[in-house]
Parts: C-alpha cells; sequence; structure tokens
C-alpha cells in the first residue's frame, strides 16, 4: 500500500479555541462545509474561529461523487429562516470580519434556495460591524432570476465553484453542466457591473 505523501498530514491536536469553535456550532445547530463536506483544513479554519456556514439543510439534491455532503432527493427539510438569526450570532461571538456563506444545492426549491441567500445577507448586514460577506452559490440550474435575487442583496463576493474541468463533469458532477456553471459566473458579472450601486464582487 502506497504511503500519503507527508504534505498531505496534518497533526490535530484540539485547542481552546477548536473546542469553543465546535462547541458554539453544536450549541447554535449550525451547519457547515467544514464538517458536513469533511474539509480537512477544519482544524486550522475552527483554530482561528473561522468556517464556512452551510444553509438550506444538511442535505443535497445532486450526487457529485467528490463531495462528502450528505445525498437525499426526497423528504427534504423545509429551509427555516430563523438559522439566519442563529448564523448572526455565531458572527458575534466569534468576531467574524469575512464570512462565507454556501450551501447544499436545493434543485426541489423554485428559485434553488436563492431566496434564502437574499435573506442571509439582509440579516448579517445588521450585525453592527463592517461585515464582509461571500456567497458560494449552486448553480441554480441556471435560473437567471435566482442569480438575480442574490446579487440583488449585494454581497461583496458572488463566487461560484467549478470543481473540474468540461470533459469531467458528467462523471465528476451528477446533474451539473460546465457550461452552465459559467454562463452563472457570466451573468453575476454583468448584473453587478450594470449595477451602479453595485457592491459585489465575482
Amino acid at each position: 500500500m502506497k504511503r500519503f505523501p507527508y504534505w498531505l498530514k496534518q497533526s490535530v491536536k484540539d485547542n481552546e479555541n477548536f473546542t469553543g469553535t465546535k462547541e458554539l456550532i453544536s450549541k447554535l445547530r449550525l451547519n457547515t462545509v467544514c464538517q458536513s463536506a469533511r474539509c480537512p483544513n477544519i482544524y486550522e479554519c475552527f483554530s482561528n474561529k473561522r468556517c464556512t456556514f452551510l444553509i438550506l439543510g444538511k442535505f443535497c439534491t445532486r450526487r457529485c461523487i467528490f463531495c462528502a455532503v450528505d445525498k437525499k432527493k426526497a423528504g427534504l427539510e423545509e429551509p427555516n429562516k430563523e438559522e439566519f438569526l442563529r448564523i448572526r450570532e455565531a458572527v458575534v461571538k466569534l468576531d467574524i470580519r469575512n464570512i462565507v456563506i454556501t450551501s447544499v444545492t436545493r434543485d426541489d426549491l423554485s428559485d434553488g434556495g436563492a431566496g434564502y441567500f437574499a435573506d442571509c445577507i439582509d440579516i448579517l448586514r445588521n450585525t453592527g460591524k463592517d461585515l464582509k460577506i461571500e456567497t458560494l452559490v449552486p448553480d441554480f440550474l441556471g435560473n437567471k432570476r435566482s442569480i438575480e435575487k442574490v446579487v440583488a442583496a449585494k454581497p461583496d463576493i458572488f463566487s461560484h465553484n467549478l470543481e473540474t474541468v468540461s470533459r469531467l463533469y458528467g462523471k465528476v458532477r451528477a446533474g451539473a453542466d460546465y457550461n452552465r456553471s459559467l454562463e452563472v459566473l457570466r451573468y453575476a458579472k454583468w448584473l453587478a457591473s450594470a449595477n451602479s450601486g453595485k457592491r459585489s464582487a465575482v
């Protein structure tokens, strides 16, 4: 059996910040990509009181083979906007200055959850601090109205992951489309540029 190269390994030892961040997230009943996707950088981020918040539940409607987030197509929970108040509380208690909000892909929702992204941004703007907000969105099935909802809420950064090259999309990202993802970014960029009072960057 081949051994992993040394640079892929990282020693993990609990410290006060790591434990405190983990306990706060659990107490507030929040989901994070760090935990749901089994991110190998969780120790470093939690130790610095940082995380990427995952909204719209913990189950994804797609089955991308590279991702560890749980998959489920039926019986999905209805998103709860109270979650955003709990995220805001975590932001204040962890003294977060730059926040990343992402989500599972919810193809079962008419707008893919875009309205929830917008509501989350609005609530986070009321933290009383100069908070920089990045939204890492799914492709919304290419729905332009959904993209418009998120951009209109004026996140500081609008982002979307392509994950891999076009020829591997069918295998690695079931239900996704490389050109559709590019179009999401193109359209968001155009909307931000067209808006004279723009805050969003892509």
